[in-house]
């Protein structure tokens, strides 16, 4: 540290709703006697039409010379002249000019998470230093970063003092629970989200919390994968492209507390998707109104019981099913059991008209 003690300070006062002037300076304190250095400025800045500011001002810097050495510090008085311009929300030129440099760039940044572009240039100009270039522009795909840079140097004379070029690729290959995936950069927590068999080779889309913007998707390269932040709960929303009619995709959301550095593997969709719809009548022939039970499975011991419920005239939905052949107990003084077979051939939503007890209980 060079610097003893760094004093700094900026006052902006508006003249009308358009118009308004700019002070700031800073001055820092050396360690060593006679090095202390300073900055003045003041700028009028006028926000023009059309998304772009204009600013006109005068620098003032003072800093030490060292005897017989040429000047390298910009030292003295100078007019400075800016020019904003926003051409839309993602995309921004810059250039500021005065006697010491003189620099131009442009920035685009990105709109969406994933499979979005951005790009960035930057020309600067010096006297101590010559003009340097560089230029930046890169796509951030749902597997990762992939971008390209390039950047030159040229003394004052034009000729080119160093140059460099470089692509890279910025993206991880996350594990959990034995499922793999590739996606973005992941400093933290993450889930691997695969959809279930049942979806054949449909894509699962995770959304993000805050906007309706996809941020992970699964697809040929596998598994959707979602980095993560820790110890905070996380409500991941997700859905499916192309969802067969009445496939029961359950909640929507998956709720997960990380830890550091954790991994989860989540998936979406079941063999259980089946909604079934219908009427349930009584053993008077009369709809079942008002009445709860559970749907069993006769077949998959392994199959979760599904709640079943009937409005007020004798209808009911059943989600949470597969094929093959489920029982039905509605409860009441003389609980009734319905029997239903359902096809593969009649898909993911089925419908029967009406249902008749085989039995009291």
């Amino acid at each position: 540290i060079t610097q003893s003690f760094i004093f700094s300070g900026d006052l902006t006062q508006p003249i009308r709703q358009d118009l308004f002037l700019q002070f700031s300076g800073n001055y820092a304190l050396s360690r060593v006697h006679g090095d202390n250095t300073g900055t003045v400025s003041a700028y009028l800045v006028y926000q023009a039409p059309y998304d772009t500011t204009i600013g006109l001002g005068a620098t003032y810097i003072w800093a030490p010379n060292l005897p017989g050495q040429p000047d390298l510090t910009g030292r003295g008085f100078s007019l400075a002249l800016t020019l904003t311009h926003q051409f839309d929300p993602s995309t921004l030129a810059d250039v500021q000019a005065n006697r010491f440099q003189q620099r131009a760039n442009i920035t685009h940044s990105p709109s969406d998470p994933i499979n979005d572009y951005y790009y960035s240039g930057d020309v600067s100009r010096s006297f101590v230093s010559g003009t340097t270039g560089t230029g930046t522009a890169g796509y951030e795909t749902n597997r990762g970063d992939i971008s390209a840079n390039y950047s030159a140097t040229l003394n004052n004379s034009g000729t080119v003092e160093s140059q460099q070029t470089g692509v890279f690729f910025d993206g991880s290959v996350a594990m959990a629970d034995g499922h793999i995936g590739l996606g973005r950069h992941i400093t933290d927590s993450f889930a691997v989200i695969s959809p279930d068999d049942s979806l054949g080779d449909r894509s699962v889309q995770v959304d993000s919390r805050f906007a309706n913007q996809v941020v992970a998707e699964s697809g040929p390269l596998g598994p959707a994968v979602l980095p993560m932040s820790s110890y905070a709960r996380q409500l991941i929303p997700y859905d499916v492209q192309d969802l067969p009619p009445g496939y029961d995709l359950g909640t929507g959301n998956f709720d997960v507390y990380p830890w550091l550095h954790s991994g989860f593997a989540l998936k979406v969709g079941s063999p259980y998707n089946v909604t079934v719809l219908g009427y349930m009548l009584d053993e008077d022939g009369k709809p079942l109104s008002l009445v709860t039970g559970e749907a069993v499975s006769l077949d998959d011991k392994k199959a979760p019981h599904q709640e079943v419920i009937t409005n007020r005239a004798g209808r009911f939905a059943a989600q949470g099913l597969s094929p093959g052949r489920w029982r039905i107990t509605m409860n009441g003084e003389k609980p009734l059991v319905y029997d239903i077979t359902i096809s593969k051939k009649q898909g993911m939503l089925v419908k029967f008209d009406t249902l008749k007890p085989i039995a009291a209980k």
